[in-house]
């Protein structure tokens, strides 16, 4: 139980409070306990070596993530499947993104029974569970889906949609284009797997770039899971010209600095300046253990920072020094595990606002005896 209302049966996140259960991509998963993945943008890096990728996964308990990255291209396939019915064999399949066993079969043994079907389901050639699942109709708009697809009655053309079980946007429009008892033949078009990368404990650093075509058009998609959601799928297009690796970036959200003084401006407290105390330990970052910043490892300080007068003032995610008169312009940078920084600046300003006092005496309170000779009298401050 998560204390939000709801008891596990009925909840779209049974460890994780969510009262109001939204379920932005309608999966099952809720937005409280599912992880997200975006890929922002794919740009060379100038090198002609690497392409950028600018992408986020993330996790709202923070659970380490895995899953898998794929590049796919658009292609036109004509595939023909004979009829089944005498010897079923899960290689005489279409197998849509060359996963072995896992595809779609065709028994054809009568004009009343002629049907596509889900190898893996039909013949239990992997582990018995429904791989994919086709619907008459194109992609964009299709009918019910299920592991099997009767083409009993109907006169070639005919559209449906074909798509890999639990991986939206993983889909094929397809067309038959002759049917008989005997074979059906039929044109694919859709996204198609040229690699497939699978990873752990968070997106990589860099990938390896098969050797594609160059001036090709391909697509990237990752998939995350945390394990116990749903896994989740982005991907983005781009344009390949002999890249060795796809470099991510962006993996990692970098922290955010913060500075709080106690008092932006200081009175002179002595001939070195005033004292100022500087706290930065409200500074934040995303990947941090909720309630804690145990992601930042550095805080550094700097007066005229960037400038060529910087210099460092010291360490430490708090600071009290004395600052000589006049105005410094403090900078805070911190720096998280992976190595990103954001800095936050202030200015504190130390003032002579107080007058000195001074104080007079000499060195004879008296004069004595009285005698009229005249008597040296020292004046001190």
């Amino acid at each position: 139980m998560d204390n939000d209302g709801r008891g596990d049966e009925c909840d779209n996140c049974p460890h994780a409070a969510n009262r109001l259960q939204e379920d932005s991509n309608q999966d099952g998963s809720g937005d409280a306990c599912q992880p997200t993945i975006a890929i922002l943008e794919i740009l060379p890096d100038g090198t002609g070596h690497d392409l950028r990728v600018v992408a986020r996964a993330d996790d709202p308990q923070h659970d380490p993530l895995s899953g898998t990255l794929e590049i796919l291209h658009g292609d036109l396939r004509t595939i023909t499947l004979a009829d089944m019915n005498a010897a079923p064999d899960c290689a005489s399949g279409f197998l849509p993104d060359g996963s072995p066993g896992e595809g779609i079969g065709y028994i054809g043994g009568s004009p009343e029974e002629m049907i596509l079907f889900d190898l893996d389901l039909g013949l239990a050639c992997v582990d018995g569970q429904q791989d994919f699942e086709m619907a008459l109709g194109e992609c964009r708009s299709p009918g019910d889906f299920g592991g099997f697809l009767s083409l009993s009655g109907l006169v070639a053309p005919v559209s449906f949609c074909l798509r890999r079980v639990g991986a939206p946007g993983a889909d094929w429009d397809v067309t038959v284009l002759d049917l008989s008892p005997s074979e059906v033949t039929m044109r694919l078009g859709g996204m198609f797997s040229d690699f497939r990368f699978d990873f752990s404990l968070g997106l990589p650093a860099a990938v390896d770039i098969p050797a594609l075509q160059d001036g090709g058009s391909y697509r990237l998609e990752i998939t995350v899971t945390d394990g116990s959601t749903m896994p989740v799928t982005d991907g983005a297009p781009f344009e390949y010209h002999g890249e060795r690796r796809f470099v991510f970036v962006g993996s990692n959200a970098p922290p955010s600095a913060r500075i709080v003084v106690a008092n932006s401006t200081v009175e002179c407290s002595g001939a070195q300046g005033g004292l100022a105390a500087l706290d930065g330990s409200t500074s934040t970052d995303p990947d941090s253990t909720p309630g804690t910043s145990d992601d930042i490892v550095s805080y550094e300080w700097f007066e005229d920072y960037g400038a060529p007068t910087q210099w460092a003032l010291g360490s430490g995610s708090s600071l009290s020094l004395t600052l000589p008169l006049g105005p410094h312009a403090i900078v805070l940078r911190v720096t998280d595990s992976q190595g990103a920084s954001s800095t936050a600046g202030t200015v504190v300003t130390v003032r002579d606002t107080t007058p000195p006092v001074l104080t007079l005496a000499t060195d004879h309170d008296v004069l004595w005896p009285p005698n009229h000779r005249l008597v040296p009298v020292r004046l001190t401050w």
